[in-house]
């Protein structure tokens, strides 16, 4: 399996990401950032316009806009590892100004020492990006506790675990939901909140559909 490196460069890679993140999902990274609703947002391609006398993330008076601007950085620093027929097989990004890795492998591609290509892209781009900067900063990663593969492979890398830990909370769905109190309510009204009830299953599928 013949595996080459490129960068991010079209729409059509943004829904290969989007399938690549679906694939390696599991219950421990379901919500680790960026989710799908926010590659979505940071991947979207910029209207292709060669005539244009300023880059897309600055207005007319020639000042940056925040968002596009990030979005634009996150796109330069995204990598892709496809195989010779297209098919994405891992990608790694750094979304600005956050100095966090973001990195998946599709789980048959995993062990062939990939992993150490993209980390040693994400290391040398992060240096590079000191050097620019003039300061030091350091390269973040996550690593749930259950993914001891990831961790060894970034241990190799000299990644330090730090001390803090996240602290997960879970409600076991088979608990009925217990009725609201009339407090709520009006305390809702009393501050100008609406509260509805949505039945419609293409509101469910539509939520799924974006963030799931």
């Amino acid at each position: 399996m013949t595996i080459h490196m490129r960068p991010y460069t079209e729409a059509a890679d943004l829904q290969r990401i989007l399938g690549l993140k679906r694939t390696c999902t599991t219950p421990e990274n379901m919500y680790d950032a960026p989710t799908l609703s926010e590659l979505r947002a940071l991947l979207a391609p910029f209207p292709q316009d060669p005539a244009a006398e300023r880059p897309p993330w600055e207005d007319e008076q020639g000042r940056v806009i925040g968002h596009l601007y990030r979005r634009a950085r996150t796109q330069q620093a995204t990598m892709l590892w496809v195989e010779a027929d297209g098919t994405l097989v891992a990608y790694a990004l750094i979304a600005p100004p956050s100095t966090v890795l973001t990195f998946q492998v599709h789980p048959q591609a995993r062990g062939s020492g990939l992993e150490a290509q993209m980390l040693a892209w994400a290391i040398a781009r992060a240096q590079e990006q000191t050097r620019q900067c003039g300061r030091t900063f350091s390269l973040r990663c996550s690593c749930h506790e259950s993914e001891t593969e990831r961790r060894a492979l970034l241990e190799e890398a000299d990644f330090k675990p730090l001390p803090a830990r996240d602290l997960r909370l879970v409600r076991s769905l088979d608990i009925p939901l217990p009725a609201p109190h009339e407090r709520v309510f009006h305390e809702a009204v009393e501050t100008g909140c609406l509260l509805c009830l949505s039945h419609r299953q293409e509101s469910a599928l539509e939520f799924q559909k974006h963030h799931l």
